[in-house]
C-alpha cells in the first residue's frame, strides 16, 4: 500500500514516558507494578479457578533456580518492552501472542478448562500491560484519535475493512499452520515427549474453521503489533541519510550493508518486530511447557514452541507483503 507524500519527523516514532521520575527509576518502577498487579489479580482469580493448574505442573525439587526463573524471564520480556520503545497496545500483543501457545496447550491435550485458562491468559496480559498503561503515553499508530496526517497511512492503519482483513489473514496462518501440524507429526510428537497428556483426539479432530475462531485473539494481536507499525513507519533524517548510497563513492562494508540491510523503513521495522516476536515466543513457550508441566521432556517442549515460532514468522513476513501491495 503506497506511502503517498513523504513526511520527514524530527525522530523515529516511538512510546515516550507519561512520567516524571528519573530515567533510572522508571523500569524498576514498571517491575514492580506488574509483579503486584500479577500477585493480586491471581490471588483474586484463586476463588475462581480453583487451582486448575496444580494437577499438570511441576513439583518444585530443583532449588532457588527454578523459582526465580520464571521471575527473570518477565523481567527480560518488561525490558524489551520499555527499552525497545513499545506503548500498552505492544505489550499487550506482544504478551497475548506469548503466552496463549502455553494455555492453549493447557486446553487441547491436558483437559484444563477453557474458563481457567482464558483467566490466566487474561491476567498475564494485563499484569504486563498495566504499567505501560500507566507510564508510557500511547502511539499514534495506536491511537483512535490520531490525527490526520500525523502518521504515514493513517488512513489504512484506522480503515475497519483492512483491520479486519489483515487481522482475519493473520488469524487463518496461525490456524493452518496449527491445523497442518496437528494432522502431521504433533501426535506422534505429544505421546512421545508429553507423559501426562489425557488424549491427543483433540489434534486429530481439529477443524480449519474451529481454530480460525479459536486464534482470532492472535490475529488482532498480530495486526497490532507487526502490521500497524510497519505500515506507519516513516522515514527520519537519520534514515535519509543512512540509506543515502553512491557505489561510486562508499566503501566495500557500507556496500555489503547497503545490499543486506538496504530495505525500507517499514520492512525493517517489520523483521525486527518479527524476529523479537519470534524469540519471545519460542523461548516463553519452551521455559513454561518444559519447566511447569509434569513429564514433559525438553525436546517435547521445544517441538510445540517451534509450531508458534513458524506462525509468528510468516505472519511477518506475509503481512509486510500485504503492507506493500
Amino acid at each position: 500500500m503506497g506511502n503517498g507524500s513523504v513526511r520527514i519527523p524530527s525522530k523515529t516514532p516511538v512510546a515516550s514516558s507519561s512520567t516524571r521520575l528519573p530515567s533510572v527509576l522508571q523500569f524498576p518502577l514498571v517491575v514492580l507494578l506488574s509483579f503486584s498487579a500479577s500477585y493480586i489479580l491471581l490471588s483474586g482469580a484463586s476463588a475462581f479457578t480453583k487451582l486448575g493448574l496444580a494437577s499438570v505442573s511441576r513439583r518444585i525439587e530443583d532449588g532457588w533456580w527454578r523459582i526465580l526463573a520464571f521471575p527473570l524471564w518477565r523481567i527480560v520480556e518488561l525490558a524489551v518492552g520499555w527499552f525497545g520503545g513499545y506503548d500498552d497496545y505492544d505489550m499487550a500483543s506482544l504478551t497475548l501472542q506469548t503466552r496463549l501457545p502455553y494455555y492453549y496447550l493447557l486446553t487441547t491435550f491436558y483437559g484444563i478448562p477453557l474458563s481457567t485458562t482464558s483467566i490466566y491468559l487474561f491476567l498475564d496480559t494485563l499484569s504486563a500491560t498495566l504499567p505501560f498503561y500507566l507510564m508510557r503515553r500511547r502511539l499514534p499508530v495506536h491511537a483512535p484519535t490520531a490525527k490526520t496526517g500525523s502518521i504515514s497511512n493513517n488512513s489504512v492503519i484506522m480503515d475497519w475493512g483492512i483491520f479486519a482483513m489483515t487481522s482475519s489473514l493473520s488469524a487463518t496462518l496461525y490456524s493452518l499452520v496449527v491445523y497442518f501440524s496437528f494432522a502431521t507429526w504433533i501426535p506422534v510428537h505429544m505421546v512421545t515427549f508429553f507423559d501426562n497428556i489425557l488424549s491427543v483426539e483433540a489434534a486429530h479432530t481439529a477443524q480449519v474453521p474451529t481454530l480460525f475462531l479459536t486464534f482470532v485473539p492472535l490475529g488482532w494481536a498480530a495486526n497490532t503489533f507487526l502490521f500497524a507499525p510497519a505500515t506507519a513507519a516513516q522515514l527520519t533524517l537519520n534514515d535519509i541519510r543512512g540509506t543515502a548510497f553512491n557505489p561510486a563513492d562508499t566503501t566495500l562494508l557500507s556496500t555489503i550493508r547497503y545490499n543486506v540491510w538496504g530495505w525500507s523503513k517499514g520492512t525493517k521495522v517489520v523483521l525486527k518486530r518479527t524476529a523479537t516476536l519470534a524469540a519471545l515466543v519460542g523461548l516463553s513457550t519452551w521455559i513454561r511447557v518444559w519447566k511447569t508441566l509434569e513429564g514433559t521432556e525438553s525436546v517435547g517442549a521445544a517441538g510445540w514452541a517451534g509450531v508458534w515460532v513458524l506462525a509468528s514468522t510468516l505472519n511477518g513476513l506475509v503481512l509486510r507483503w500485504v503492507g506493500n501491495v
